[in-house]
């Protein structure tokens, strides 16, 4: 728990756990979307999220090579939340006959924030600690963006049940009851809605989307909240591998010197 008197470790963790709900927020309910309203298989979503890997995975490397290169590291966790809160609120605006290509420029944008944010914020945290604790930081970071990733997961499936309901009985009228598998529709079986005639497939995909769309518009704040906290990371230098060895040996030629006591 002292590492938590350092503010940059507490700052990283504070900022990993807010990015932990836009991870599973994308990645969980933009797939559903794409199966549920486009149609699409499994393994079709799941090739359908690619461009956000793309974003996520390149944005990795290059943060991560401009980080070795120039030596400061905040600018990007401020750029990836700045990204994740222009992509969440352009996956807001999708819709029922939203094409695919749309879809993926969205989601490219998505995993680019990702990959910025995300990412890179390990780095200062394990840089602000002494050497012996940088794998307990290291994993308290995870732990805090899995952490937000839970809570987020359950929060956003209890948003996307309500929100649903809503639509719903907004749409169909005395159809309300449809929003639970025991209902006249089953909303869990996609399958079957993609099988329902018109216009009663149309209402329910139109609720489906708005209640997605409601997800990624409702994690917008929580994202705001996480740049404004990445404003105050403090920017240290970084640690060069070259000093961490020379000091490391020398702290160990030390301690293995014999004691002599009187000369």
């Amino acid at each position: 728990m002292r590492l938590f008197r350092n503010s940059i470790f507490t700052i990283g963790n504070i900022f990993g756990f807010l990015i932990g709900f836009a991870i599973f927020g994308g990645a969980i309910y933009l797939p559903l979307y794409l199966q549920t309203v486009q149609g699409m298989s499994p393994t079709d979503s799941g090739l359908g999220m690619l461009p956000m890997v793309v974003g996520l995975f390149s944005m990795s490397i290059v943060s991560g090579l401009l980080i070795t290169k120039t030596g400061r590291y905040k600018i990007y966790p401020i750029a990836g939340a700045a990204v994740l809160i222009v992509a969440l609120y352009l996956l807001n605006t999708i819709e029922v006959d939203t094409p695919y290509w749309v879809v993926a420029v969205y989601a490219y944008l998505f995993g680019t924030g990702l990959g910025l944010g995300m990412t890179t914020i390990v780095t200062p945290v394990q840089n602000a600690v002494e050497m012996r604790d940088m794998g307990v930081a290291t994993s308290a970071t995870t732990f805090g963006r899995s952490l937000g990733g839970a809570i987020g997961a359950a929060l956003f499936g209890a948003i996307l049940t309500s929100r649903l309901a809503t639509y719903l009985a907004e749409g169909m009228g005395g159809a309300a009851s449809s929003a639970t598998s025991g209902g006249e529709i089953n909303t869990n079986n996609i399958q079957a809605i993609q099988a329902l005639p018109e216009p009663q497939k149309t209402e329910v995909l139109t609720a489906y989307t708005n209640a997605i769309t409601d997800i990624f518009l409702m994690a917008i704040p929580v994202i705001v909240v996480a740049l404004v906290v990445v404003f105050f990371l403090k920017e240290i230098p970084l640690r060069s591998g070259a000093l961490v060895t020379t000091e490391t040996a020398t702290e160990d030629a030390e301690s293995n010197l014999p004691a002599f006591s009187g000369h």
